[in-house]
């Protein structure tokens, strides 16, 4: 596969139409979608070469052989994603997720009511930074809804970052990912961008098939290896001249932090001046695709793994914080709140 095709096939979350013999959408039978799933899972799942494919279609066709309606071939396919351990893809019918596996989550002393946890991850409350003890820059960062990549997110989090810069000159920086569940990470890298300068800050990798693809940011996009992904203008006033690359940053990470947030987590690993502080993120870190079949039915399937800039790879594993800890949570005072303290402690001390 060349690197653009391949890219195609594999992109994180990115929306694409899968079709098949000039199927219509007036034509699309269960048949149809269960030989589609098969076909894209045997060709694309990262585990492709690691099962016994015979066995698994043998109990694919049984639970499958009396469909007669879209809803009729979720058994089938949770027992494929269950048989391939691919507890980030699922698949939607009528724009309701069913997943085969259900991810054992990791223990966490992060106290946050669930409803408050949906109201960050769902976009209610907003990205946000401010000035700790006035002199360290704090952004909060939750995750962005997947189906949300427009330039306007990415455009706020630069501007916090910039402003935050040429109003107070922060000593260090302390970036809070503890509530950031996932989605799209085109946005969230794009506007940190001045943290994370124009080196290779991550790969997805296949070890199966040696596939690799790295991430970098060039003028403010997103690129995959040499495909620019994103077309951002970033036009922030006064923004073009701030390079925080060489700065401190303490990154801040909970069980909550998933997916694409732990995309962003791994952006700053093994960046200079930098720290993770907190617990093990939640270790959804395979690289989903998203296939639309039709208006009904979206199949997404883990077709690689994150690696950092230094290509460690993580197989559906946690990222682990360099400092452990655990509770002591207060974001209405974040002088008070125990992760934002250790954060400043080890400013203080580099």
């Amino acid at each position: 596969m060349n690197s653009k095709l391949s890219f195609r096939v594999l992109l994180f979350f990115f929306f694409m139409s899968f079709s098949f013999l000039g199927n219509t959408q007036q034509d699309l039978s269960p048949q149809f979608y269960l030989d589609s799933i098969f076909h894209l899972a045997k060709e694309t799942s990262v585990v492709r070469n690691e099962v016994n494919w015979t066995a698994i279609k043998k109990e694919y066709d049984r639970l499958s052989i009396n469909a007669k309606t879209e809803k009729d071939i979720i058994p089938a396919v949770k027992f494929l994603l269950k048989s391939l351990d691919d507890f980030h893809g699922r698949i939607w019918v009528d724009q309701i997720p069913h997943n085969g596996v259900v991810k054992e989550f990791v223990k966490s002393d992060f106290e946050l009511p669930p409803d408050l946890f949906k109201e960050y991850q769902y976009g209610k409350i907003p990205f946000s930074g401010k000035m700790v003890q006035k002199k360290y820059g704090y952004l909060l960062i939750p995750g962005i809804m997947m189906s949300d990549q427009d330039e306007s997110n990415a455009q706020k989090i630069k501007s916090l970052v910039c402003n935050l810069q040429k109003e107070h000159q922060p000593k260090a920086w302390i970036l809070d990912l503890r509530l950031n569940g996932g989605g799209t990470m085109f946005p969230m890298l794009s506007g940190l961008s001045p943290f994370l300068g124009e080196d290779t800050i991550g790969y997805f990798l296949n070890p199966a098939t040696g596939y690799k693809d790295s991430w970098h940011l060039k003028n403010g996009n997103f690129n995959f290896s040499d495909y620019q992904y994103t077309n951002y203008e970033m036009k922030i006033e006064g923004c073009k001249n701030i390079d925080l690359e060489k700065t401190k940053v303490a990154v801040l990470i909970s069980a909550s932090t998933s997916s694409s947030g732990e995309v962003t987590t791994l952006a700053f690993r093994n960046r200079n001046n930098t720290i993770l502080i907190g617990e093990n993120t939640a270790g959804y870190t395979t690289g989903v695709s998203w296939n639309v079949l039709s208006d009904k039915v979206v199949m997404q399937l883990a077709q690689n793994y994150y690696a950092d800039r230094k290509k460690n790879m993580y197989k559906g594993t946690s990222i682990l914080p360099d400092l452990h800890v655990r509770g002591g949570e207060d974001l209405d005072n974040l002088e008070k709140d125990k992760m934002v303290q250790e954060a400043i402690n080890w400013i203080e001390e580099k």
